[in-house]
């Protein structure tokens, strides 16, 4: 703080105001970029938000506040010390929402997988069309399982010897453009699953509102496995065109289809 800084609350402020302009610009990567609507639901993530918030926004400038004094020789010691507190905090933070966020849709056997970052070896991607990813959310993916009975009993062996799953061996990864019809048509259609549960269509009716002359028995509904909470995955069943993710466990919608 220079010279002109006199008093604990106007370092306070100044203070105040400089957190909230650093952490803002994060939340706007992370809100915006790494975990679009309603990935930060599903990865539970929003815990690491709140560390960010209650150090960088909050402990920081109060801890300013209470340990200024002009006429402290150990000021300047006292504010770096916040300072690195402050770093350590961000550091953390901004790597485990980067390394944790969600990088692949995958689409394995029977539903959606959220498939974070952390979780995958990219230099097994084989195509080389999945090579450059969307710049905002997650890139959606079919997952081809192998024909071949050895490689599956390998893989099996590995998975219940606690090895990854498919959905987190991008070398099984290819686009899921030519599959969206037939995973679309292994859904439940949403006016089924309206007659399980009628408070369904509260979330659909945003849905319905975008995609023109769409009924809910053009749509259907499948599962998407989070790292935290599980949802829907609302598909038009004509073309397989990705309608939107409901925040609803899927479980009771899509079973007895």
């Amino acid at each position: 703080m220079n010279s002109a800084v006199n008093t604990r609350y106007q370092a306070f402020g100044i203070h105040l105001l400089l957190s909230i302009a650093v952490v803002s610009l994060l939340f706007i990567l992370v809100f915006y970029v790494w975990y679009p609507t309603p990935f930060m639901a599903s990865e539970g993530t929003i815990d690491v938000v709140y560390l960010l918030i209650a150090v960088d926004v909050v402990l920081g400038p109060v801890l300013t506040l209470v340990v200024f004094n002009k006429k402290k020789k150990s000021l300047a010691w006292d504010l770096a010390v916040i300072a690195v507190i402050q770093l350590t905090a961000f550091s953390y933070g901004a790597q485990v929402l980067f390394t944790e966020r969600p990088l692949f849709l995958a689409f394995a056997g029977d539903r959606f997988v959220v498939v974070a970052a952390s979780s995958i070896d990219l230099d097994q991607l084989s195509h080389p069309e999945l090579q450059s990813r969307p710049l905002i959310g997650p890139e959606t993916v079919f997952v081809r399982i192998p024909q071949d009975r050895a490689l599956r009993s390998q893989v099996l062996t590995e998975v219940m010897q606690g090895g990854k799953d498919y959905e987190k061996r991008p070398e099984y990864f290819e686009p899921i453009t030519p599959m969206l019809k037939k995973i679309a048509a292994s859904g439940t259609a949403a006016d089924r699953a309206l007659q399980r549960d009628p408070q369904l269509g509260e979330v659909l009716a945003p849905i319905l509102n975008v995609a023109e002359n769409t009924m809910p028995g053009d749509i259907r509904l499948l599962a998407m496995k989070g790292g935290h909470r599980d949802m829907t995955v609302a598909m038009h069943q004509q073309d397989g065109t990705l309608l939107g993710i409901i925040d609803r466990v899927p479980w009771p919608l899509i079973n007895g289809r």
